[in-house]
């Protein structure tokens, strides 16, 4: 949630999974490295992409500390298959804050995505 930009984002797919080990210091190239091992070179450039797009967003920084950068987890779950790096941006939060997180929900997507009626 960015409270200064009043965006909200929702990492779906395969994007929630990587968005954690970045958080946690993993550098974008050894991710890409495993990316490209794990599921081949294609794959590799849309995990690139999907950091790129959150750089512009200002979601991730880049480092200038010369200790960030280890290997994801032993513990890390690898997907079976990358699938898509989904963001989905919400941009008016007044919307989002007024939806009944008990009522308006849909039961396979959660909260905030309205239930349609």
């Amino acid at each position: 949630m960015d409270l200064v930009g009043g965006r909200l984002y929702l990492f779906e797919g395969s994007a929630s999974t990587f968005i954690e080990s970045l958080i946690a210091s993993t550098s974008v190239a050894v991710g890409e490295r495993a990316i490209a091992e794990k599921y081949g070179e294609h794959q590799r450039q849309i995990f690139i992409d999907f950091v790129q797009s959150l750089l512009e967003k200002k979601i991730l920084t880049e480092s200038t500390d010369d200790s960030a950068g280890g290997a994801p987890s032993p513990h890390f779950a690898w997907p079976e298959m990358l699938g898509e790096l989904v963001v989905t941006e919400y941009d008016d939060m007044s919307s989002i804050i007024t939806m009944d997180p008990i009522h308006d929900v849909d039961p396979n997507k959660g909260w905030p995505f309205r239930e349609d009626l």
